[in-house]
């Protein structure tokens, strides 16, 4: 019986507690879930992280008719004339062709101060939207130039900073002249950066070595070093709300740029590629005030002397030079050109068909002095046509080339006066051209007058007469002057006057 009784137990055991299982843990998929624990005493409470902050650049509309010019001009090298001359042609040119953008493709490890002043300068006749992508490094000038365009991208691994002024020799500048320095650079930044407050901050701790920089309680540069940053650290954000340092975007290239901003198929690049001829330029434009001085010199001489030489030849070769490489040089556009051209078409009429009017002369020489006022004093084209003057760049150019005409004149009336004057004539002026060189005929030895010829009284022309020249009348030499008109060698002249000691005749 007792057997029977356990066997009984050990079958329905089993399903008994199997019951009560189920009676009192619930299903797994109604299981509730665990509590947070507690923390132990020796557990701090965990704080809940706050999401890193993001900055988006802003939308960038597109223009009307749905692509944007961009215009892409390089920067490359040491800072130094070429690079201005470059960039002044290089945003003419984007100006006249209406591009909407102009990008300043930077690679520059620095250099000179004054011409850096005049890129910044520059930069600012372009009125569209204004773009600095530092392709591998923009360092001291080339860091300020970034700060004169509305933004700054970098390419992976690209550096911008360190701007401090030094000397071209790369020695410290005397403390008293920096102070003065920095704090003309300290206002130019400000008003370069009025929209943009903090890049003149950064900007000012890449030049001043004490100047601490701090942003919303974080201090990014102590006393003692110049800021320097890469393309990252230039795209750290800062502030509330949180913006970038001093970047506006990372890519790899302009395109990819465009392409991120604009669109594919809404915009098309243009780049400017720099010539020889710029580079040339630049060295032109060192002697161009000497080389002024020296052709408005050989004008004079030419215009003094009978017969058309080697002196007008040098002149006038001279004044195209020095326009030429101003016009090369990106400074000049098309109007100074043919204004000078039209000058010197003057000139030669004046020269060579119709001498001794002197008016034509004389307007051709004020256009052509004109021409190069213009050229020099860099006028920048008006998108939709028209011109923008710089008083000061034209005073400046105005001053520049009177000089040079007062020197030559200055340098004309010593030579004048201290050599031998028919000695000092015969070298400089081509004589088949001037009527001196030696005739098929020998011309007689002047004999001294004791008194001039009566009015009517006839001779012939010994040189060419332009109006001045050489008479021979009765046998004796006189120098003349031709009222109206131009005499040749040996033509037929009658006396009608006379004007100091010189006779005024007529042709005929």
């Amino acid at each position: 019986m007792t057997r029977r009784i356990l066997l009984a137990f050990a079958f329905l055991a089993p399903a008994f507690f199997c019951a009560r299982a189920e009676e009192i843990l619930p299903a797994e998929e109604e299981k509730p879930a665990p509590a947070a624990a507690e923390p132990t005493a020796s557990e701090s409470p965990k704080v809940a992280e706050k999401p890193a902050p993001t900055w988006h650049h802003p939308p960038v509309a597109l223009p009307e008719d749905g692509v944007a010019d961009i215009f892409v001009i390089p920067i490359k090298d040491e800072i130094g004339k070429t690079n201005l001359y470059v960039l002044r042609r290089g945003l003419k040119k984007a100006i006249s062709s209406g591009a909407e953008v102009v990008v300043l493709e930077m690679d520059t490890p620095g250099g000179r101060a004054d011409i850096m002043l005049e890129m910044m300068e520059a930069v600012d006749n372009f009125h569209g939207r204004t773009i600095a992508f530092v392709k591998k490094e923009a360092m001291s000038a080339g860091a300020l130039i970034c700060a004169a365009t509305q933004e700054i991208y970098f390419a992976p691994k690209s550096v911008i900073g360190a701007a401090a002024v030094i000397q071209s020799s790369g020695e410290d500048i005397p403390h008293t002249l920096k102070t003065k320095i920095d704090s003309y650079f300290d206002a130019k930044l400000r008003a370069i950066t009025a929209e943009n407050p903090r890049r003149a901050d950064v900007l000012r701790a890449m030049m001043q070595e004490d100047y601490v920089l701090e942003i919303g309680g974080v201090k990014i540069k102590d006393k003692g070093s110049l800021l320097s940053r890469t393309a990252d650290e230039a795209m750290v954000l800062y502030g509330e709300p949180p913006t970038p340092l001093l970047g506006s975007g990372i890519y790899k290239s302009v395109e990819d740029l465009a392409k991120a901003e604009y669109g594919e198929g809404h915009y098309a690049l243009h780049r400017y590629e720099m010539t020889w001829s710029e580079t040339a330029a630049m060295y032109m434009e060192k002697v161009a005030p000497v080389l002024m001085g020296i052709g408005f010199l050989c004008l004079v001489i030419e215009f003094y002397t009978p017969g058309f030489g080697l002196p007008g030849i040098a002149g006038i070769s001279l004044l195209v030079i020095v326009f030429l490489s101003n016009y090369i040089a990106g400074l000049a556009g098309n109007e100074p050109l043919l204004v000078f051209g039209l000058g010197l078409l003057l000139v030669l009429l004046e020269l060579f068909l119709l001498p001794g009017i002197m008016v034509l002369a004389i307007t051709g020489v004020i256009l052509m002095v004109g021409s190069l006022v213009w050229s020099l004093g860099d006028v920048w084209p008006k998108t939709g046509g028209g011109f923008e003057f710089n008083g000061d760049r034209l005073m400046s150019a105005t001053f520049q080339v009177l000089l040079a005409v007062f020197a030559a004149m200055a340098l004309f009336a010593v030579l004048y006066r201290f050599l031998p004057k028919r000695l000092f004539l015969a070298h400089l002026v081509l004589e088949g051209a001037s009527g001196n060189a030696p005739a098929t005929q020998p011309v007689a030895e002047p004999v001294a007058s004791p008194s001039f010829p009566a009015p009517g009284t006839t001779g012939r022309a010994v040189t060419d007469l332009r109006p001045s020249g050489t008479v021979v009348i009765e046998g004796v030499q006189y120098e003349a002057t031709l009222t109206v008109g131009f005499a040749q060698s040996g033509q037929p002249v009658t006396v009608v006057g006379r004007k100091d000691f010189q006779l005024l005749v007529k042709l005929g």
